[in-house]
């Protein structure tokens, strides 16, 4: 049995990982601002069959919550780490606003490399797991979503790096990350909060999207497998791989 902590996890996709870490006897430990969805959650996890449900409540949009989630982490006693929390925003570079902007940065970028820093020199010397979770978007450049979309190569590049240093140095800790494609859940309505893009109506038609549970499942499929990086493909199709950034040599 492991002690699982997932950030982001009171709804959609990390929501669904608590379910899936629950149904395999794992302890966990679910991070979010909405404490009240946190604990709305635990009677069905403990009913899966998680021993122990943990709720902390953080905003990482935080600096000084990100350190003392991040300070905790060894006191935790943690063999996972799930960085599943994001933030998406549908705008022209020009048009995004700084604050949106800022807020994107802090919670994609500063506080998964806060926590995937801590994380790793806590567990570096164990046989602990990190998944963190980017993007199909952290691999190809989508219009519309720049800024977004930059901010998922940060978590591409830093975990696949991760990996990487992980390996050569024969170190036990193991570094994985999932890029989903779309998925269905309020993360896309809330990415078009006050943007200015007019969309039509048939804006999305032939977008396909997985079910947060589907995605869920693609995930655990990534876990169990000595792959690093899980990617959903266009059409939906999910492809492992060891590494898809190309290593370079000092």
């Amino acid at each position: 049995m492991a002690k699982v902590l997932i950030t982001g996890a009171s709804a959609g996709l990390g929501a669904e990982l608590a379910k899936a870490f629950a149904a395999r006897g794992d302890t966990l430990v679910l991070a979010a601002r909405r404490l009240a969805r946190l604990e709305a959650m635990k009677p069905e996890l403990l009913a899966l069959g998680a021993p122990e449900v943990v709720c902390y409540p953080v905003d990482l949009a935080e600096p000084a919550e990100v350190s003392q989630l991040a300070e905790a982490l060894p006191g935790l006693a943690l063999d996972v780490l799930i960085n599943n929390a994001a933030l998406g925003h549908w705008d022209a570079l020009w048009d995004t606003p700084l604050e949106t902007l800022n807020h994107m940065i802090a919670i994609n970028m500063q506080a998964l490399a806060h926590l995937t820093t801590a994380f790793s020199a806590y567990g570096k010397d164990r046989p602990t797991r990190l998944m963190n979770v980017a993007s199909g978007a952290g691999y190809a450049l989508f219009e519309g979503a720049i800024p977004y979309t930059a901010t998922k190569f940060f978590v591409t590049a830093l975990t696949e790096g991760l990996s990487l240093e992980l390996k050569r140095q024969q170190k036990p800790m193991r570094a994985q990350l999932l890029a989903p494609g779309p998925i269905a859940t309020e993360f896309l309505e809330n990415s078009l909060l006050n943007s200015r893009m007019v969309w039509s109506d048939d804006a999305l038609k032939g977008v396909k999207f997985h079910t947060a549970s589907e995605a869920a499942a693609l995930a655990m499929t990534l876990f169990d497998s000595d792959a690093t990086v899980g990617l959903v493909e266009p059409d939906l199709s999910f492809s492992l791989h060891h590494e898809i950034h190309r290593a370079g040599q000092l």
